[in-house]
Parts: structure tokens; sequence; C-alpha cells
């Protein structure tokens, strides 16, 4: 494309249509022409916009399936990292999975269990609501002795 546009610039009877029509290739060129296609400089990413909506579609239709809810707003926080992952090889993933350590990856798996307890509570709340209070109440009297106990070690002496 470059040589056709270059061939004819050297024209000598441009009419000012064409003329103008080359300025603003130029000025195109300049300004768009090197990031335009980034694509091609991340390996695995779709080479065009159609196959990429693709990908999100998928990634849309995987999150609705797994969390059973229309809205996919988790695809913006976690949306990229899944994108990246579908774009390499399993064989170029295992050396990041493995490079974390065991003890790293417990203590997030902990997090994420005292991070989802509020849900699952509202969910046993919902479905079984005696016996959900009556944890509740096993609970506070477990805390209660505890504090009991405590209390008759360290009288206090004011």
């Amino acid at each position: 494309m470059n040589q056709i546009f270059s061939d004819l610039a050297q024209e000598p009877n441009l009419g000012p249509t064409t003329q103008r029509f080359l300025k603003k290739r130029q000025r195109m060129e300049k300004d768009w022409l090197p990031g335009i296609l980034h694509c091609y400089d991340v390996p695995g990413l779709p080479r065009h916009n159609l196959k990429l909506e693709g990908l999100f579609g998928t990634l849309r239709r995987h999150e609705r399936r797994g969390s059973g809810r229309k809205e996919t707003s988790p695809l913006r926080t976690f949306g990229p990292g899944e994108l990246m992952l579908l774009s390499l090889k399993e064989n170029e993933i295992l050396p990041w999975f493995q490079s974390v350590p065991t003890e790293t990856c417990w203590a997030e798996r902990r997090k994420q269990e005292a991070r989802e307890e509020r849900r699952r509570w509202l969910r046993r709340l919902w479905q079984n609501p005696a016996q959900a209070l009556s944890q509740v109440d096993q609970q506070f009297y477990q805390f209660y002795a505890v504090i009991k106990e405590q209390a008759r070690a360290f009288p206090d002496t004011s």
C-alpha cells in the first residue's frame, strides 16, 4: 500500500481532491499507524474486533452460567486476566502457577472463604432460619463461656 501511495504522490498532474486525500492520509498515518495494529504485539490475541468481541461474549456467557446472574460486572475486574489466560497455552501458564508459594495460595484461599462467609450466612438464613439462628445462639454461648472464664481467671480488683 505504501508503494501505491508513494507512486501516486509522484504523479505530476494531481487534482485538488487527490492532493487533499494524500495529505489526509499522511496525517492519519503519522497519528494512527504506530498503534493501530497493536493486536499483533500481543501473541495469542485475536487479530480483528469480531474475534475479540466473540471472546468477551464467551467470557460473559461463562460468567452468567457460573454466577446465575444476568449482569457480568465481575468481568470488569477479572476480564483482562481471563483474556490473558485464554490467549496463553497451558505450558506457558503452568510455570506461573507453580511459582506461587503454597503458603500464599492457602492464605489467599482463607481470605476468599472469609469474604464469602456473609453470602453463605444469608443463604443459610434464607433456606432454614431456625437452624441458622440456633447456630448463632451456640456461637454466642461459646463466646460468652470464654469471656466468663477469662473474667474468673482475672478478677477486677477495682
